[in-house]
């Protein structure tokens, strides 16, 4: 019950928020704004940012700035989580009580930036080491000390991975870790 109060609370917060972006001056300002607001997400934005982002929604001040800016990173985020979303599913996730116009142009806005900020979010994940790439073959021992160990199959299984990168931005080192099966593995 409290997560859906602190959700809806939000919700009300970030419609309120992204109403401000009525006042931006064309629609190209509101791409930015959102585009900034992704790009801030971890960090927060800089003052510089900030006072760009306030001439972009004409001349708001920095605590509505902030909250437009964190409205719309809020409004990226809950899109980019759906496995598949579709423009109606994004306008459905937007705050209700928007001007309608205005949700139109966000969910343009979000569908059209979405598959790379979902790719940009995956690759940035905390994960165990990523599988890039597989190659395996099967080989048969033509020679061996042990009659036993003649002519028995061996797959040869070749994974190249990813590691986890140390930093959030950085990639990791990419290994190639060689396996030898056969029968009694």
């Amino acid at each position: 019950l409290l997560g859906r109060v602190s959700m809806t609370q939000d919700m009300e917060a970030d419609c309120e928020a992204l109403s401000l972006l009525l006042s931006a001056p064309n629609k190209a300002a509101v791409n930015d704004i959102f585009e900034m607001a992704f790009a801030t997400r971890l960090d927060g934005p800089s003052a510089a940012q900030l006072e760009t982002s306030a001439e972009l929604l004409g001349g708001a001040t920095p605590a509505q700035t902030k909250a437009v800016l964190k409205g719309a990173k809020r409004a990226i985020l809950r899109c980019a989580y759906p496995a598949s979303i579709d423009a109606p599913g994004v306008f459905k996730l937007l705050p209700e009580g928007l001007d309608e116009k205005l949700g139109k142009l966000l969910t343009q806005i979000i569908c059209h930036h979405l598959p790379s900020w979902k790719e940009a979010l995956i690759s940035a994940q905390v994960s165990g080491p990523r599988l890039l790439d597989m190659d395996w073959r099967v080989d048969i021992k033509t020679s061996s000390d042990s009659l036993a160990r003649m002519a028995v199959p061996t797959c040869l299984l070749q994974l190249q991975v990813q590691d986890t990168p140390k930093r959030i931005g950085e990639m990791g080192d990419v290994d190639t870790v060689t396996l030898e099966l056969n029968k009694e593995a």
